[in-house]
């Protein structure tokens, strides 16, 4: 079965993890673009906690300049 943990802690203890992984905005940014394949993108921007116009720049960029369009603007 499950393991005996509280939520709250178990997603306290995810974010860190993710935080600890280089480049894991890019990671989350193409899991979006993922996800639209299956689910509309008002369902994709609620999940990952995003407006679905931050969801479409990330999208463009990605079609536009693949994997380099999704990394941090100095």
């Amino acid at each position: 079965g499950k393991p005996k943990i509280k939520l709250d802690t178990l997603i306290k203890e995810s974010q860190d993890a993710i935080n600890l992984i280089k480049d894991a905005d890019i990671v989350l940014k193409l899991l979006s673009i993922i996800c639209y394949y299956d689910h509309p993108v008002k369902e994709v921007a609620s999940i990952f906690k995003i407006s679905e116009r931050t969801f479409y720049r990330w999208l463009d960029s990605f079609l536009k300049d693949g994997i380099e369009g999704l990394k941090p603007k100095p």
